[in-house]
């Protein structure tokens, strides 16, 4: 997967979660973990290689396992 369809699907993640009524702590941490995701200036493929996702703004553990799972299942 490319950064942007990453992002893309952090922000309709974010965005389902707004309609929901999730907590805006939640809605929030997708939304600055797609803004990272997009301004990132290297693959996120080569992030996730080196094994430094959660060294990414807005990104932590749970993200970073979020994000091992799109890259590696598709």
């Amino acid at each position: 997967m490319k950064n942007r369809e990453v992002a893309e699907l952090f922000e309709k993640v974010a965005n389902m979660l707004a309609i929901r009524g999730d907590s805006i702590h939640r809605i929030l941490a997708y939304r600055r973990a797609a803004e990272s995701i997009s301004e990132l200036g290297r693959d996120l493929n080569q992030v996730y290689a080196a094994g430094d996702l959660t060294d990414l703004p807005g990104i932590g553990q749970t993200l970073a396992d979020k994000i091992e799972e799109m890259l590696t299942t598709g």
